[in-house]
């Protein structure tokens, strides 16, 4: 009887503290994350495989959002669901993450292809594939490089990750002139698919690059370096060594005067020895040859710069090292210098770029743009004493250096335009004529300018070639001076085909390859999605990865905990337990015989 009595008195004031608790209605204040509007959008909604992902991203996403399969600006976030990017998702000012499907199967794109858009007859062509595969991890990735169909060289990688970008270098030699077709293709060794592909041309001519060598005295540096030059057929090598103050050693014609920028603008790179020698009037007629002509010029210093040579560097402040062998290696090359005595800046100008480094990463060789031009620099003084090609490549270093800055240099004319296209494909040829469009302006005043040009397309190849018939290209001004652009179409016939350009003196030629079957180099479909989600403050996922989207989402959408009240006497728990103590403790007084 007394144990019954203590129960009911338990379950009485059970009830009681339960109804005085709930008349009070405590709140907590704790610190929770609210619930946030996401938008899954599918990339290709057709596609049944995309269509059961977008269910499985809504579950992934848990109860702790809102979702909505359908695009929705006002959204705190929204999910892509596929492999590249819809169009709905561009109207979306959310942050936005992407699922990506991946796959097991190894795959690969050529991104993009740099090559130059002209040669030297029997020049190396250098060609520079930047290609990304995904899913071949531990296989071998096959990439070749093809003239004509005929492969030309050929490169093997191991990918070491699933997800791995890399840049080939593939070379051809110019064995002709004329139009030089080139194609990259790329495939898993052991892969059932047939690859990818890219294509280009490059525009061979029988013209040498011409360089000029000036010695302001005799130079050690510069007079190695000439020698390398002459002995490569891609040059066209002048020279002139002033040895006293009344003779000097020529080779070739060399200008009159370095002084006077006119007679400069004949050559691609002017090579300038012991430029401390040089004076104020040859470093000014320097300063409006890379202005105005677009050239360049290579200082090979053989001490600590002299004052008016700081016009063209754009600095004064160096330091130097001395001492023991060091080894100055090109930024990603395998290029390799030996010297002693190095000088560099304490702090590179504006807009410079490092070609090549010494120990502690210091800048040694280097390049700066000035006007339409560009000036290198080498602070390796002594790297001239140390030639053997067993410990350096010296020669391959400036040959290559040379011809990088000859290639660069403005032609009278430069001609964009596709180097390859397919049948009937629409193309946009632009025209750039440099004297036209460099040309400095006295006083800065507003001049007319009458200039010539006409452009013309022709076959190299085929019957059409025979008969000699090109089609004329009309060219119309732009707001840009010197600039004109044309709109055509790709001839219908595949084959070898030729852009030629005249204005006065001047004339030009770009490669057009028309093939049935022609590919460019592309970003893949998850390079485009991965930069857009990235704009906009978000990540990609894995479709195997998905336990990490919620978390994902939170953070793109800046989703932060804040304080809310929380009441617990609301709970509807709380009336259950006060109805079922009422109920006991009645049902326990009536089994006592108490009323």
């Amino acid at each position: 009887m007394t144990d019954t009595r203590v129960v009911r008195r338990l379950l009485r004031w059970t009830a009681v503290a339960v109804a005085i608790v709930a008349i009070i209605d405590p709140a907590w204040i704790s610190s929770r994350h609210g619930r946030l509007l996401v938008s899954v959008v599918a990339a290709d909604p057709r596609d049944p495989e995309v269509a059961a992902l977008v269910a499985r991203v809504a579950s992934a996403l848990g109860v702790s959002t809102t979702v909505i399969a359908a695009p929705l600006p006002a959204a705190d976030a929204t999910v892509i669901v596929g492999d590249r990017l819809p169009d709905a998702a561009l109207l979306s000012a959310a942050p936005i993450v992407a699922v990506v499907q991946g796959g097991d199967a190894p795959r690969i794109a050529i991104e993009s292809m740099e090559l130059p858009r002209s040669a030297t007859l029997d020049a190396t062509v250098s060609v520079i594939a930047s290609m990304r595969w995904f899913a071949a991890a531990g296989r071998n990735v096959e990439v070749t490089l093809s003239v004509g169909g005929v492969v030309v060289d050929r490169i093997s990688r191991r990918a070491k990750s699933a997800d791995e970008r890399v840049d080939v270098v593939l070379s051809a030699v110019a064995g002709d002139t004329g139009v030089l077709p080139l194609r990259v293709e790329a495939r898993v060794a052991g892969g059932t698919g047939a690859g990818v592909s890219a294509d280009g041309a490059v525009q061979v001519r029988g013209a040498r690059y011409a360089i000029l060598f000036y010695d302001a005295r005799p130079s050690f540096a510069s007079t190695f370096v000439r020698r390398a030059v002459e002995r490569d057929a891609r040059f066209a090598v002048t020279a002139r060594t002033i040895t006293s103050r009344t003779a000097s050693v020529d080779a070739g014609a060399p200008p009159a005067r370095i002084d006077d920028a006119a007679s400069l603008a004949a050559y691609d790179v002017v090579v300038v020895g012991a430029p401390g020698e040089l004076g104020a009037t040859a470093v000014a007629a320097l300063d409006v040859y890379l202005r105005n002509r677009g050239g360049s010029v290579l200082l090979l210093l053989d001490e600590r710069n002299s004052p008016p040579v700081e016009r063209l560097t754009g600095t004064g402040d160096w330091r130097a090292a001395s001492g023991q062998v060091g080894v100055v290696k090109r930024v990603g090359g395998a290029s390799v210098l030996r010297t002693t005595s190095v000088v560099w800046p304490a702090v590179l100008p504006w807009g410079a770029s490092v070609i090549a480094v010494g120990d502690s990463g210091r800048p040694v060789v280097w390049k700066s743009p000035v006007g339409a031009g560009q000036v290198v620099v080498s602070g390796a003084l002594d790297a001239w004493r140390f030639r053997d090609p067993a410990s350096s490549a010296f020669e391959r270093f400036w040959l290559d250096q040379i011809a990088d800055a000859a290639a660069n240099a403005p032609a009278p004319i430069a001609i964009s335009a596709p180097s390859v296209a397919a049948p009937t494909a629409r193309l946009t040829v632009a025209v750039d004529l440099r004297d036209a469009a460099l040309r400095v302006r006295p006083g800065g005043g507003a001049q007319s300018l009458r200039v010539s040009v006409s452009a013309k397309l022709a076959r190299l190849d085929g019957p059409d070639a025979v008969a000699g018939v090109p089609t004329d290209l009309r060219l119309w001004p732009t707001g840009s001076v010197g600039h004109f652009e044309a709109s055509v179409y790709a001839p219908l016939q595949p084959g070898n085909y030729s852009i030629d350009v005249e204005s006065g003196s001047a004339r030009a030629s770009a490669p057009l390859v028309v093939r049935a079957d022609a590919s460019a180099a592309t970003p893949s479909a998850n390079a485009m999605l991965e930069a857009w989600v990235t704009g906009h403050g978000g990540s990609v996922i894995p479709v195997n990865n998905l336990g990490r989207l919620a978390a994902a989402v939170r953070v793109a959408a800046k989703a932060t905990p804040r304080a809310e009240p929380w009441y617990p006497m609301r709970s509807a728990w709380w009336l259950v337990l006060f109805a079922v103590a009422l109920s006991a403790e009645w049902w326990l007084r009536r089994r006592t015989g108490l009323a």
